[in-house]
């Protein structure tokens, strides 16, 4: 009888660590862009598809590490990646999300992807 009781706990602990929980990532950490206005016609592409990405990972959740959010991360990565010169902007930016469940680990990750132009 003492068994049952103790495979049946073991089970039920068990069973705490297998459910799992969704969460929504919202574009809310996204700076405003400036205007830019291709419309005339007067730019170039400098680079096409400048990628950065930034990423965290937390153990049940808990212990990301992100002090100023993924998207703003990210926002700095592409700075570095591509420091814009005079008459620079980014333009076509995209904002990718993907969450990873491994287990006990929770990986997530922002992909910026932007293309240059350069205005004459």
């Amino acid at each position: 009888m003492r068994s049952k009781k103790l495979l049946g706990l073991l089970i039920a602990f068990s069973m705490m660590f297998l459910v799992g929980c969704a969460s929504m990532i919202g574009g809310g950490g996204l700076q405003p862009m400036p205007e830019v206005s291709t419309r005339t016609g007067d730019f170039t592409y400098v680079k096409r598809g400048v990628q950065v990405e930034s990423s965290a990972t937390s153990v049940f959740g808990f212990g990301t590490g992100v002090n100023n959010g993924l998207t703003g991360q990210a926002l700095a990565e592409l700075n570095k990646a591509h420091q814009l010169r005079p008459n620079q902007a980014f333009v076509n930016i995209t904002v990718d999300y993907t969450i990873t469940h491994r287990l006990i680990l929770t990986i997530q990750r922002a992909i910026i992807t932007a293309d240059v132009i350069e205005f004459q």
